[in-house]
């Protein structure tokens, strides 16, 4: 299946073509508000702000949704705590509770999400350095936000005390957690798109942990740190060393068919 160079994680996986547009962008953006609010949960109680690993829910939508997509993902959110579900890290919701500490985080959310969208939109989920980029200017716009609501009524120096400067190590370990997350999917994706081309060519898929490449005839196979002669039968190609039987070890995988 053809998707565009520049295709984000979830396009990829599900394409748009592949379901009614909205019922796709409505499933996406309800699991993503349950991502959201189960992350939400998991949390480190700090006073006025709680440490909790929404910053990195938050990273991996904008990356996996697109920008438009993990926007709205994130305007559900908010508009869900804004009715009161129970969706934030307090137990209670409501515009009260938006309207506290917290307020600027929360309109932080939907301004990360949004800005990794746009940047995984370009590419630069793509490559590590700028994946790691793309998730520390995510974070960074997310703690400006939250700085400046929170310096209103605290001050600079109170509100980076107590909003921005407890959560250095956290927010530099979820930085890139999200970027592994991320990064991994796609390697992933690319290993079973290679394995299904593999297959559809008439070739066989990899075994556990063997990777089968030949550049001529007289090369070696490689898989974990062991060396396997050019003249493996099929059997063992397909389903990895030591595990030919019946007719099939007599009939060696062709060389010349290997990249």
């Amino acid at each position: 299946m053809h998707t565009p160079p520049n295709a984000t994680l979830i396009a990829t996986l599900w394409p748009s073509r592949a379901a009614p547009r909205l019922v796709r962008a409505a499933a996406l953006a309800i699991g993503g508000t349950l991502l959201l609010t189960a992350s939400a949960k998991i949390q480190v109680p700090f006073y006025p702000v709680p440490m909790t690993m929404q910053t990195l829910a938050v990273l991996v939508i904008g990356a996996a949704f697109g920008a438009r997509l993990a926007a709205a993902t994130l305007a559900l959110y908010l508009a869900e705590g804004f009715v009161g579900l129970p969706v934030f890290a307090g137990v209670v919701a409501g515009p009260a509770y938006m309207a506290g500490p917290t307020g600027g985080y929360l309109v932080g959310f939907l301004v990360a999400a949004a800005l990794v969208g746009w940047l995984a939109e370009r590419g630069w989920d793509r490559d590590w350095l700028r994946l790691i980029a793309a998730m520390t200017l995510g974070h960074a716009a997310l703690f400006v936000l939250g700085f400046l609501w929170l310096a209103a009524p605290l001050g600079a120096e109170r509100a980076w005390a107590v909003g921005v400067a407890p959560f250095y190590a956290a927010t530099a370990l979820k930085t890139l957690l999200a970027a592994a997350l991320v990064g991994a999917a796609w390697r992933g994706l690319a290993r079973a798109r290679r394995d299904d081309a593999s297959a559809r060519r008439g070739l066989p898929r990899r075994g556990r942990g063997v990777i089968i490449r030949f550049a001529d005839s007289r090369n070696e196979t490689t898989g974990r740190g062991r060396r396997w002669r050019a003249g493996f039968y099929r059997s063992s190609c397909a389903a990895g060393p030591g595990r030919a039987s019946g007719p099939n070890r007599a009939r060696p995988c062709r060389s010349s068919s290997f990249r």
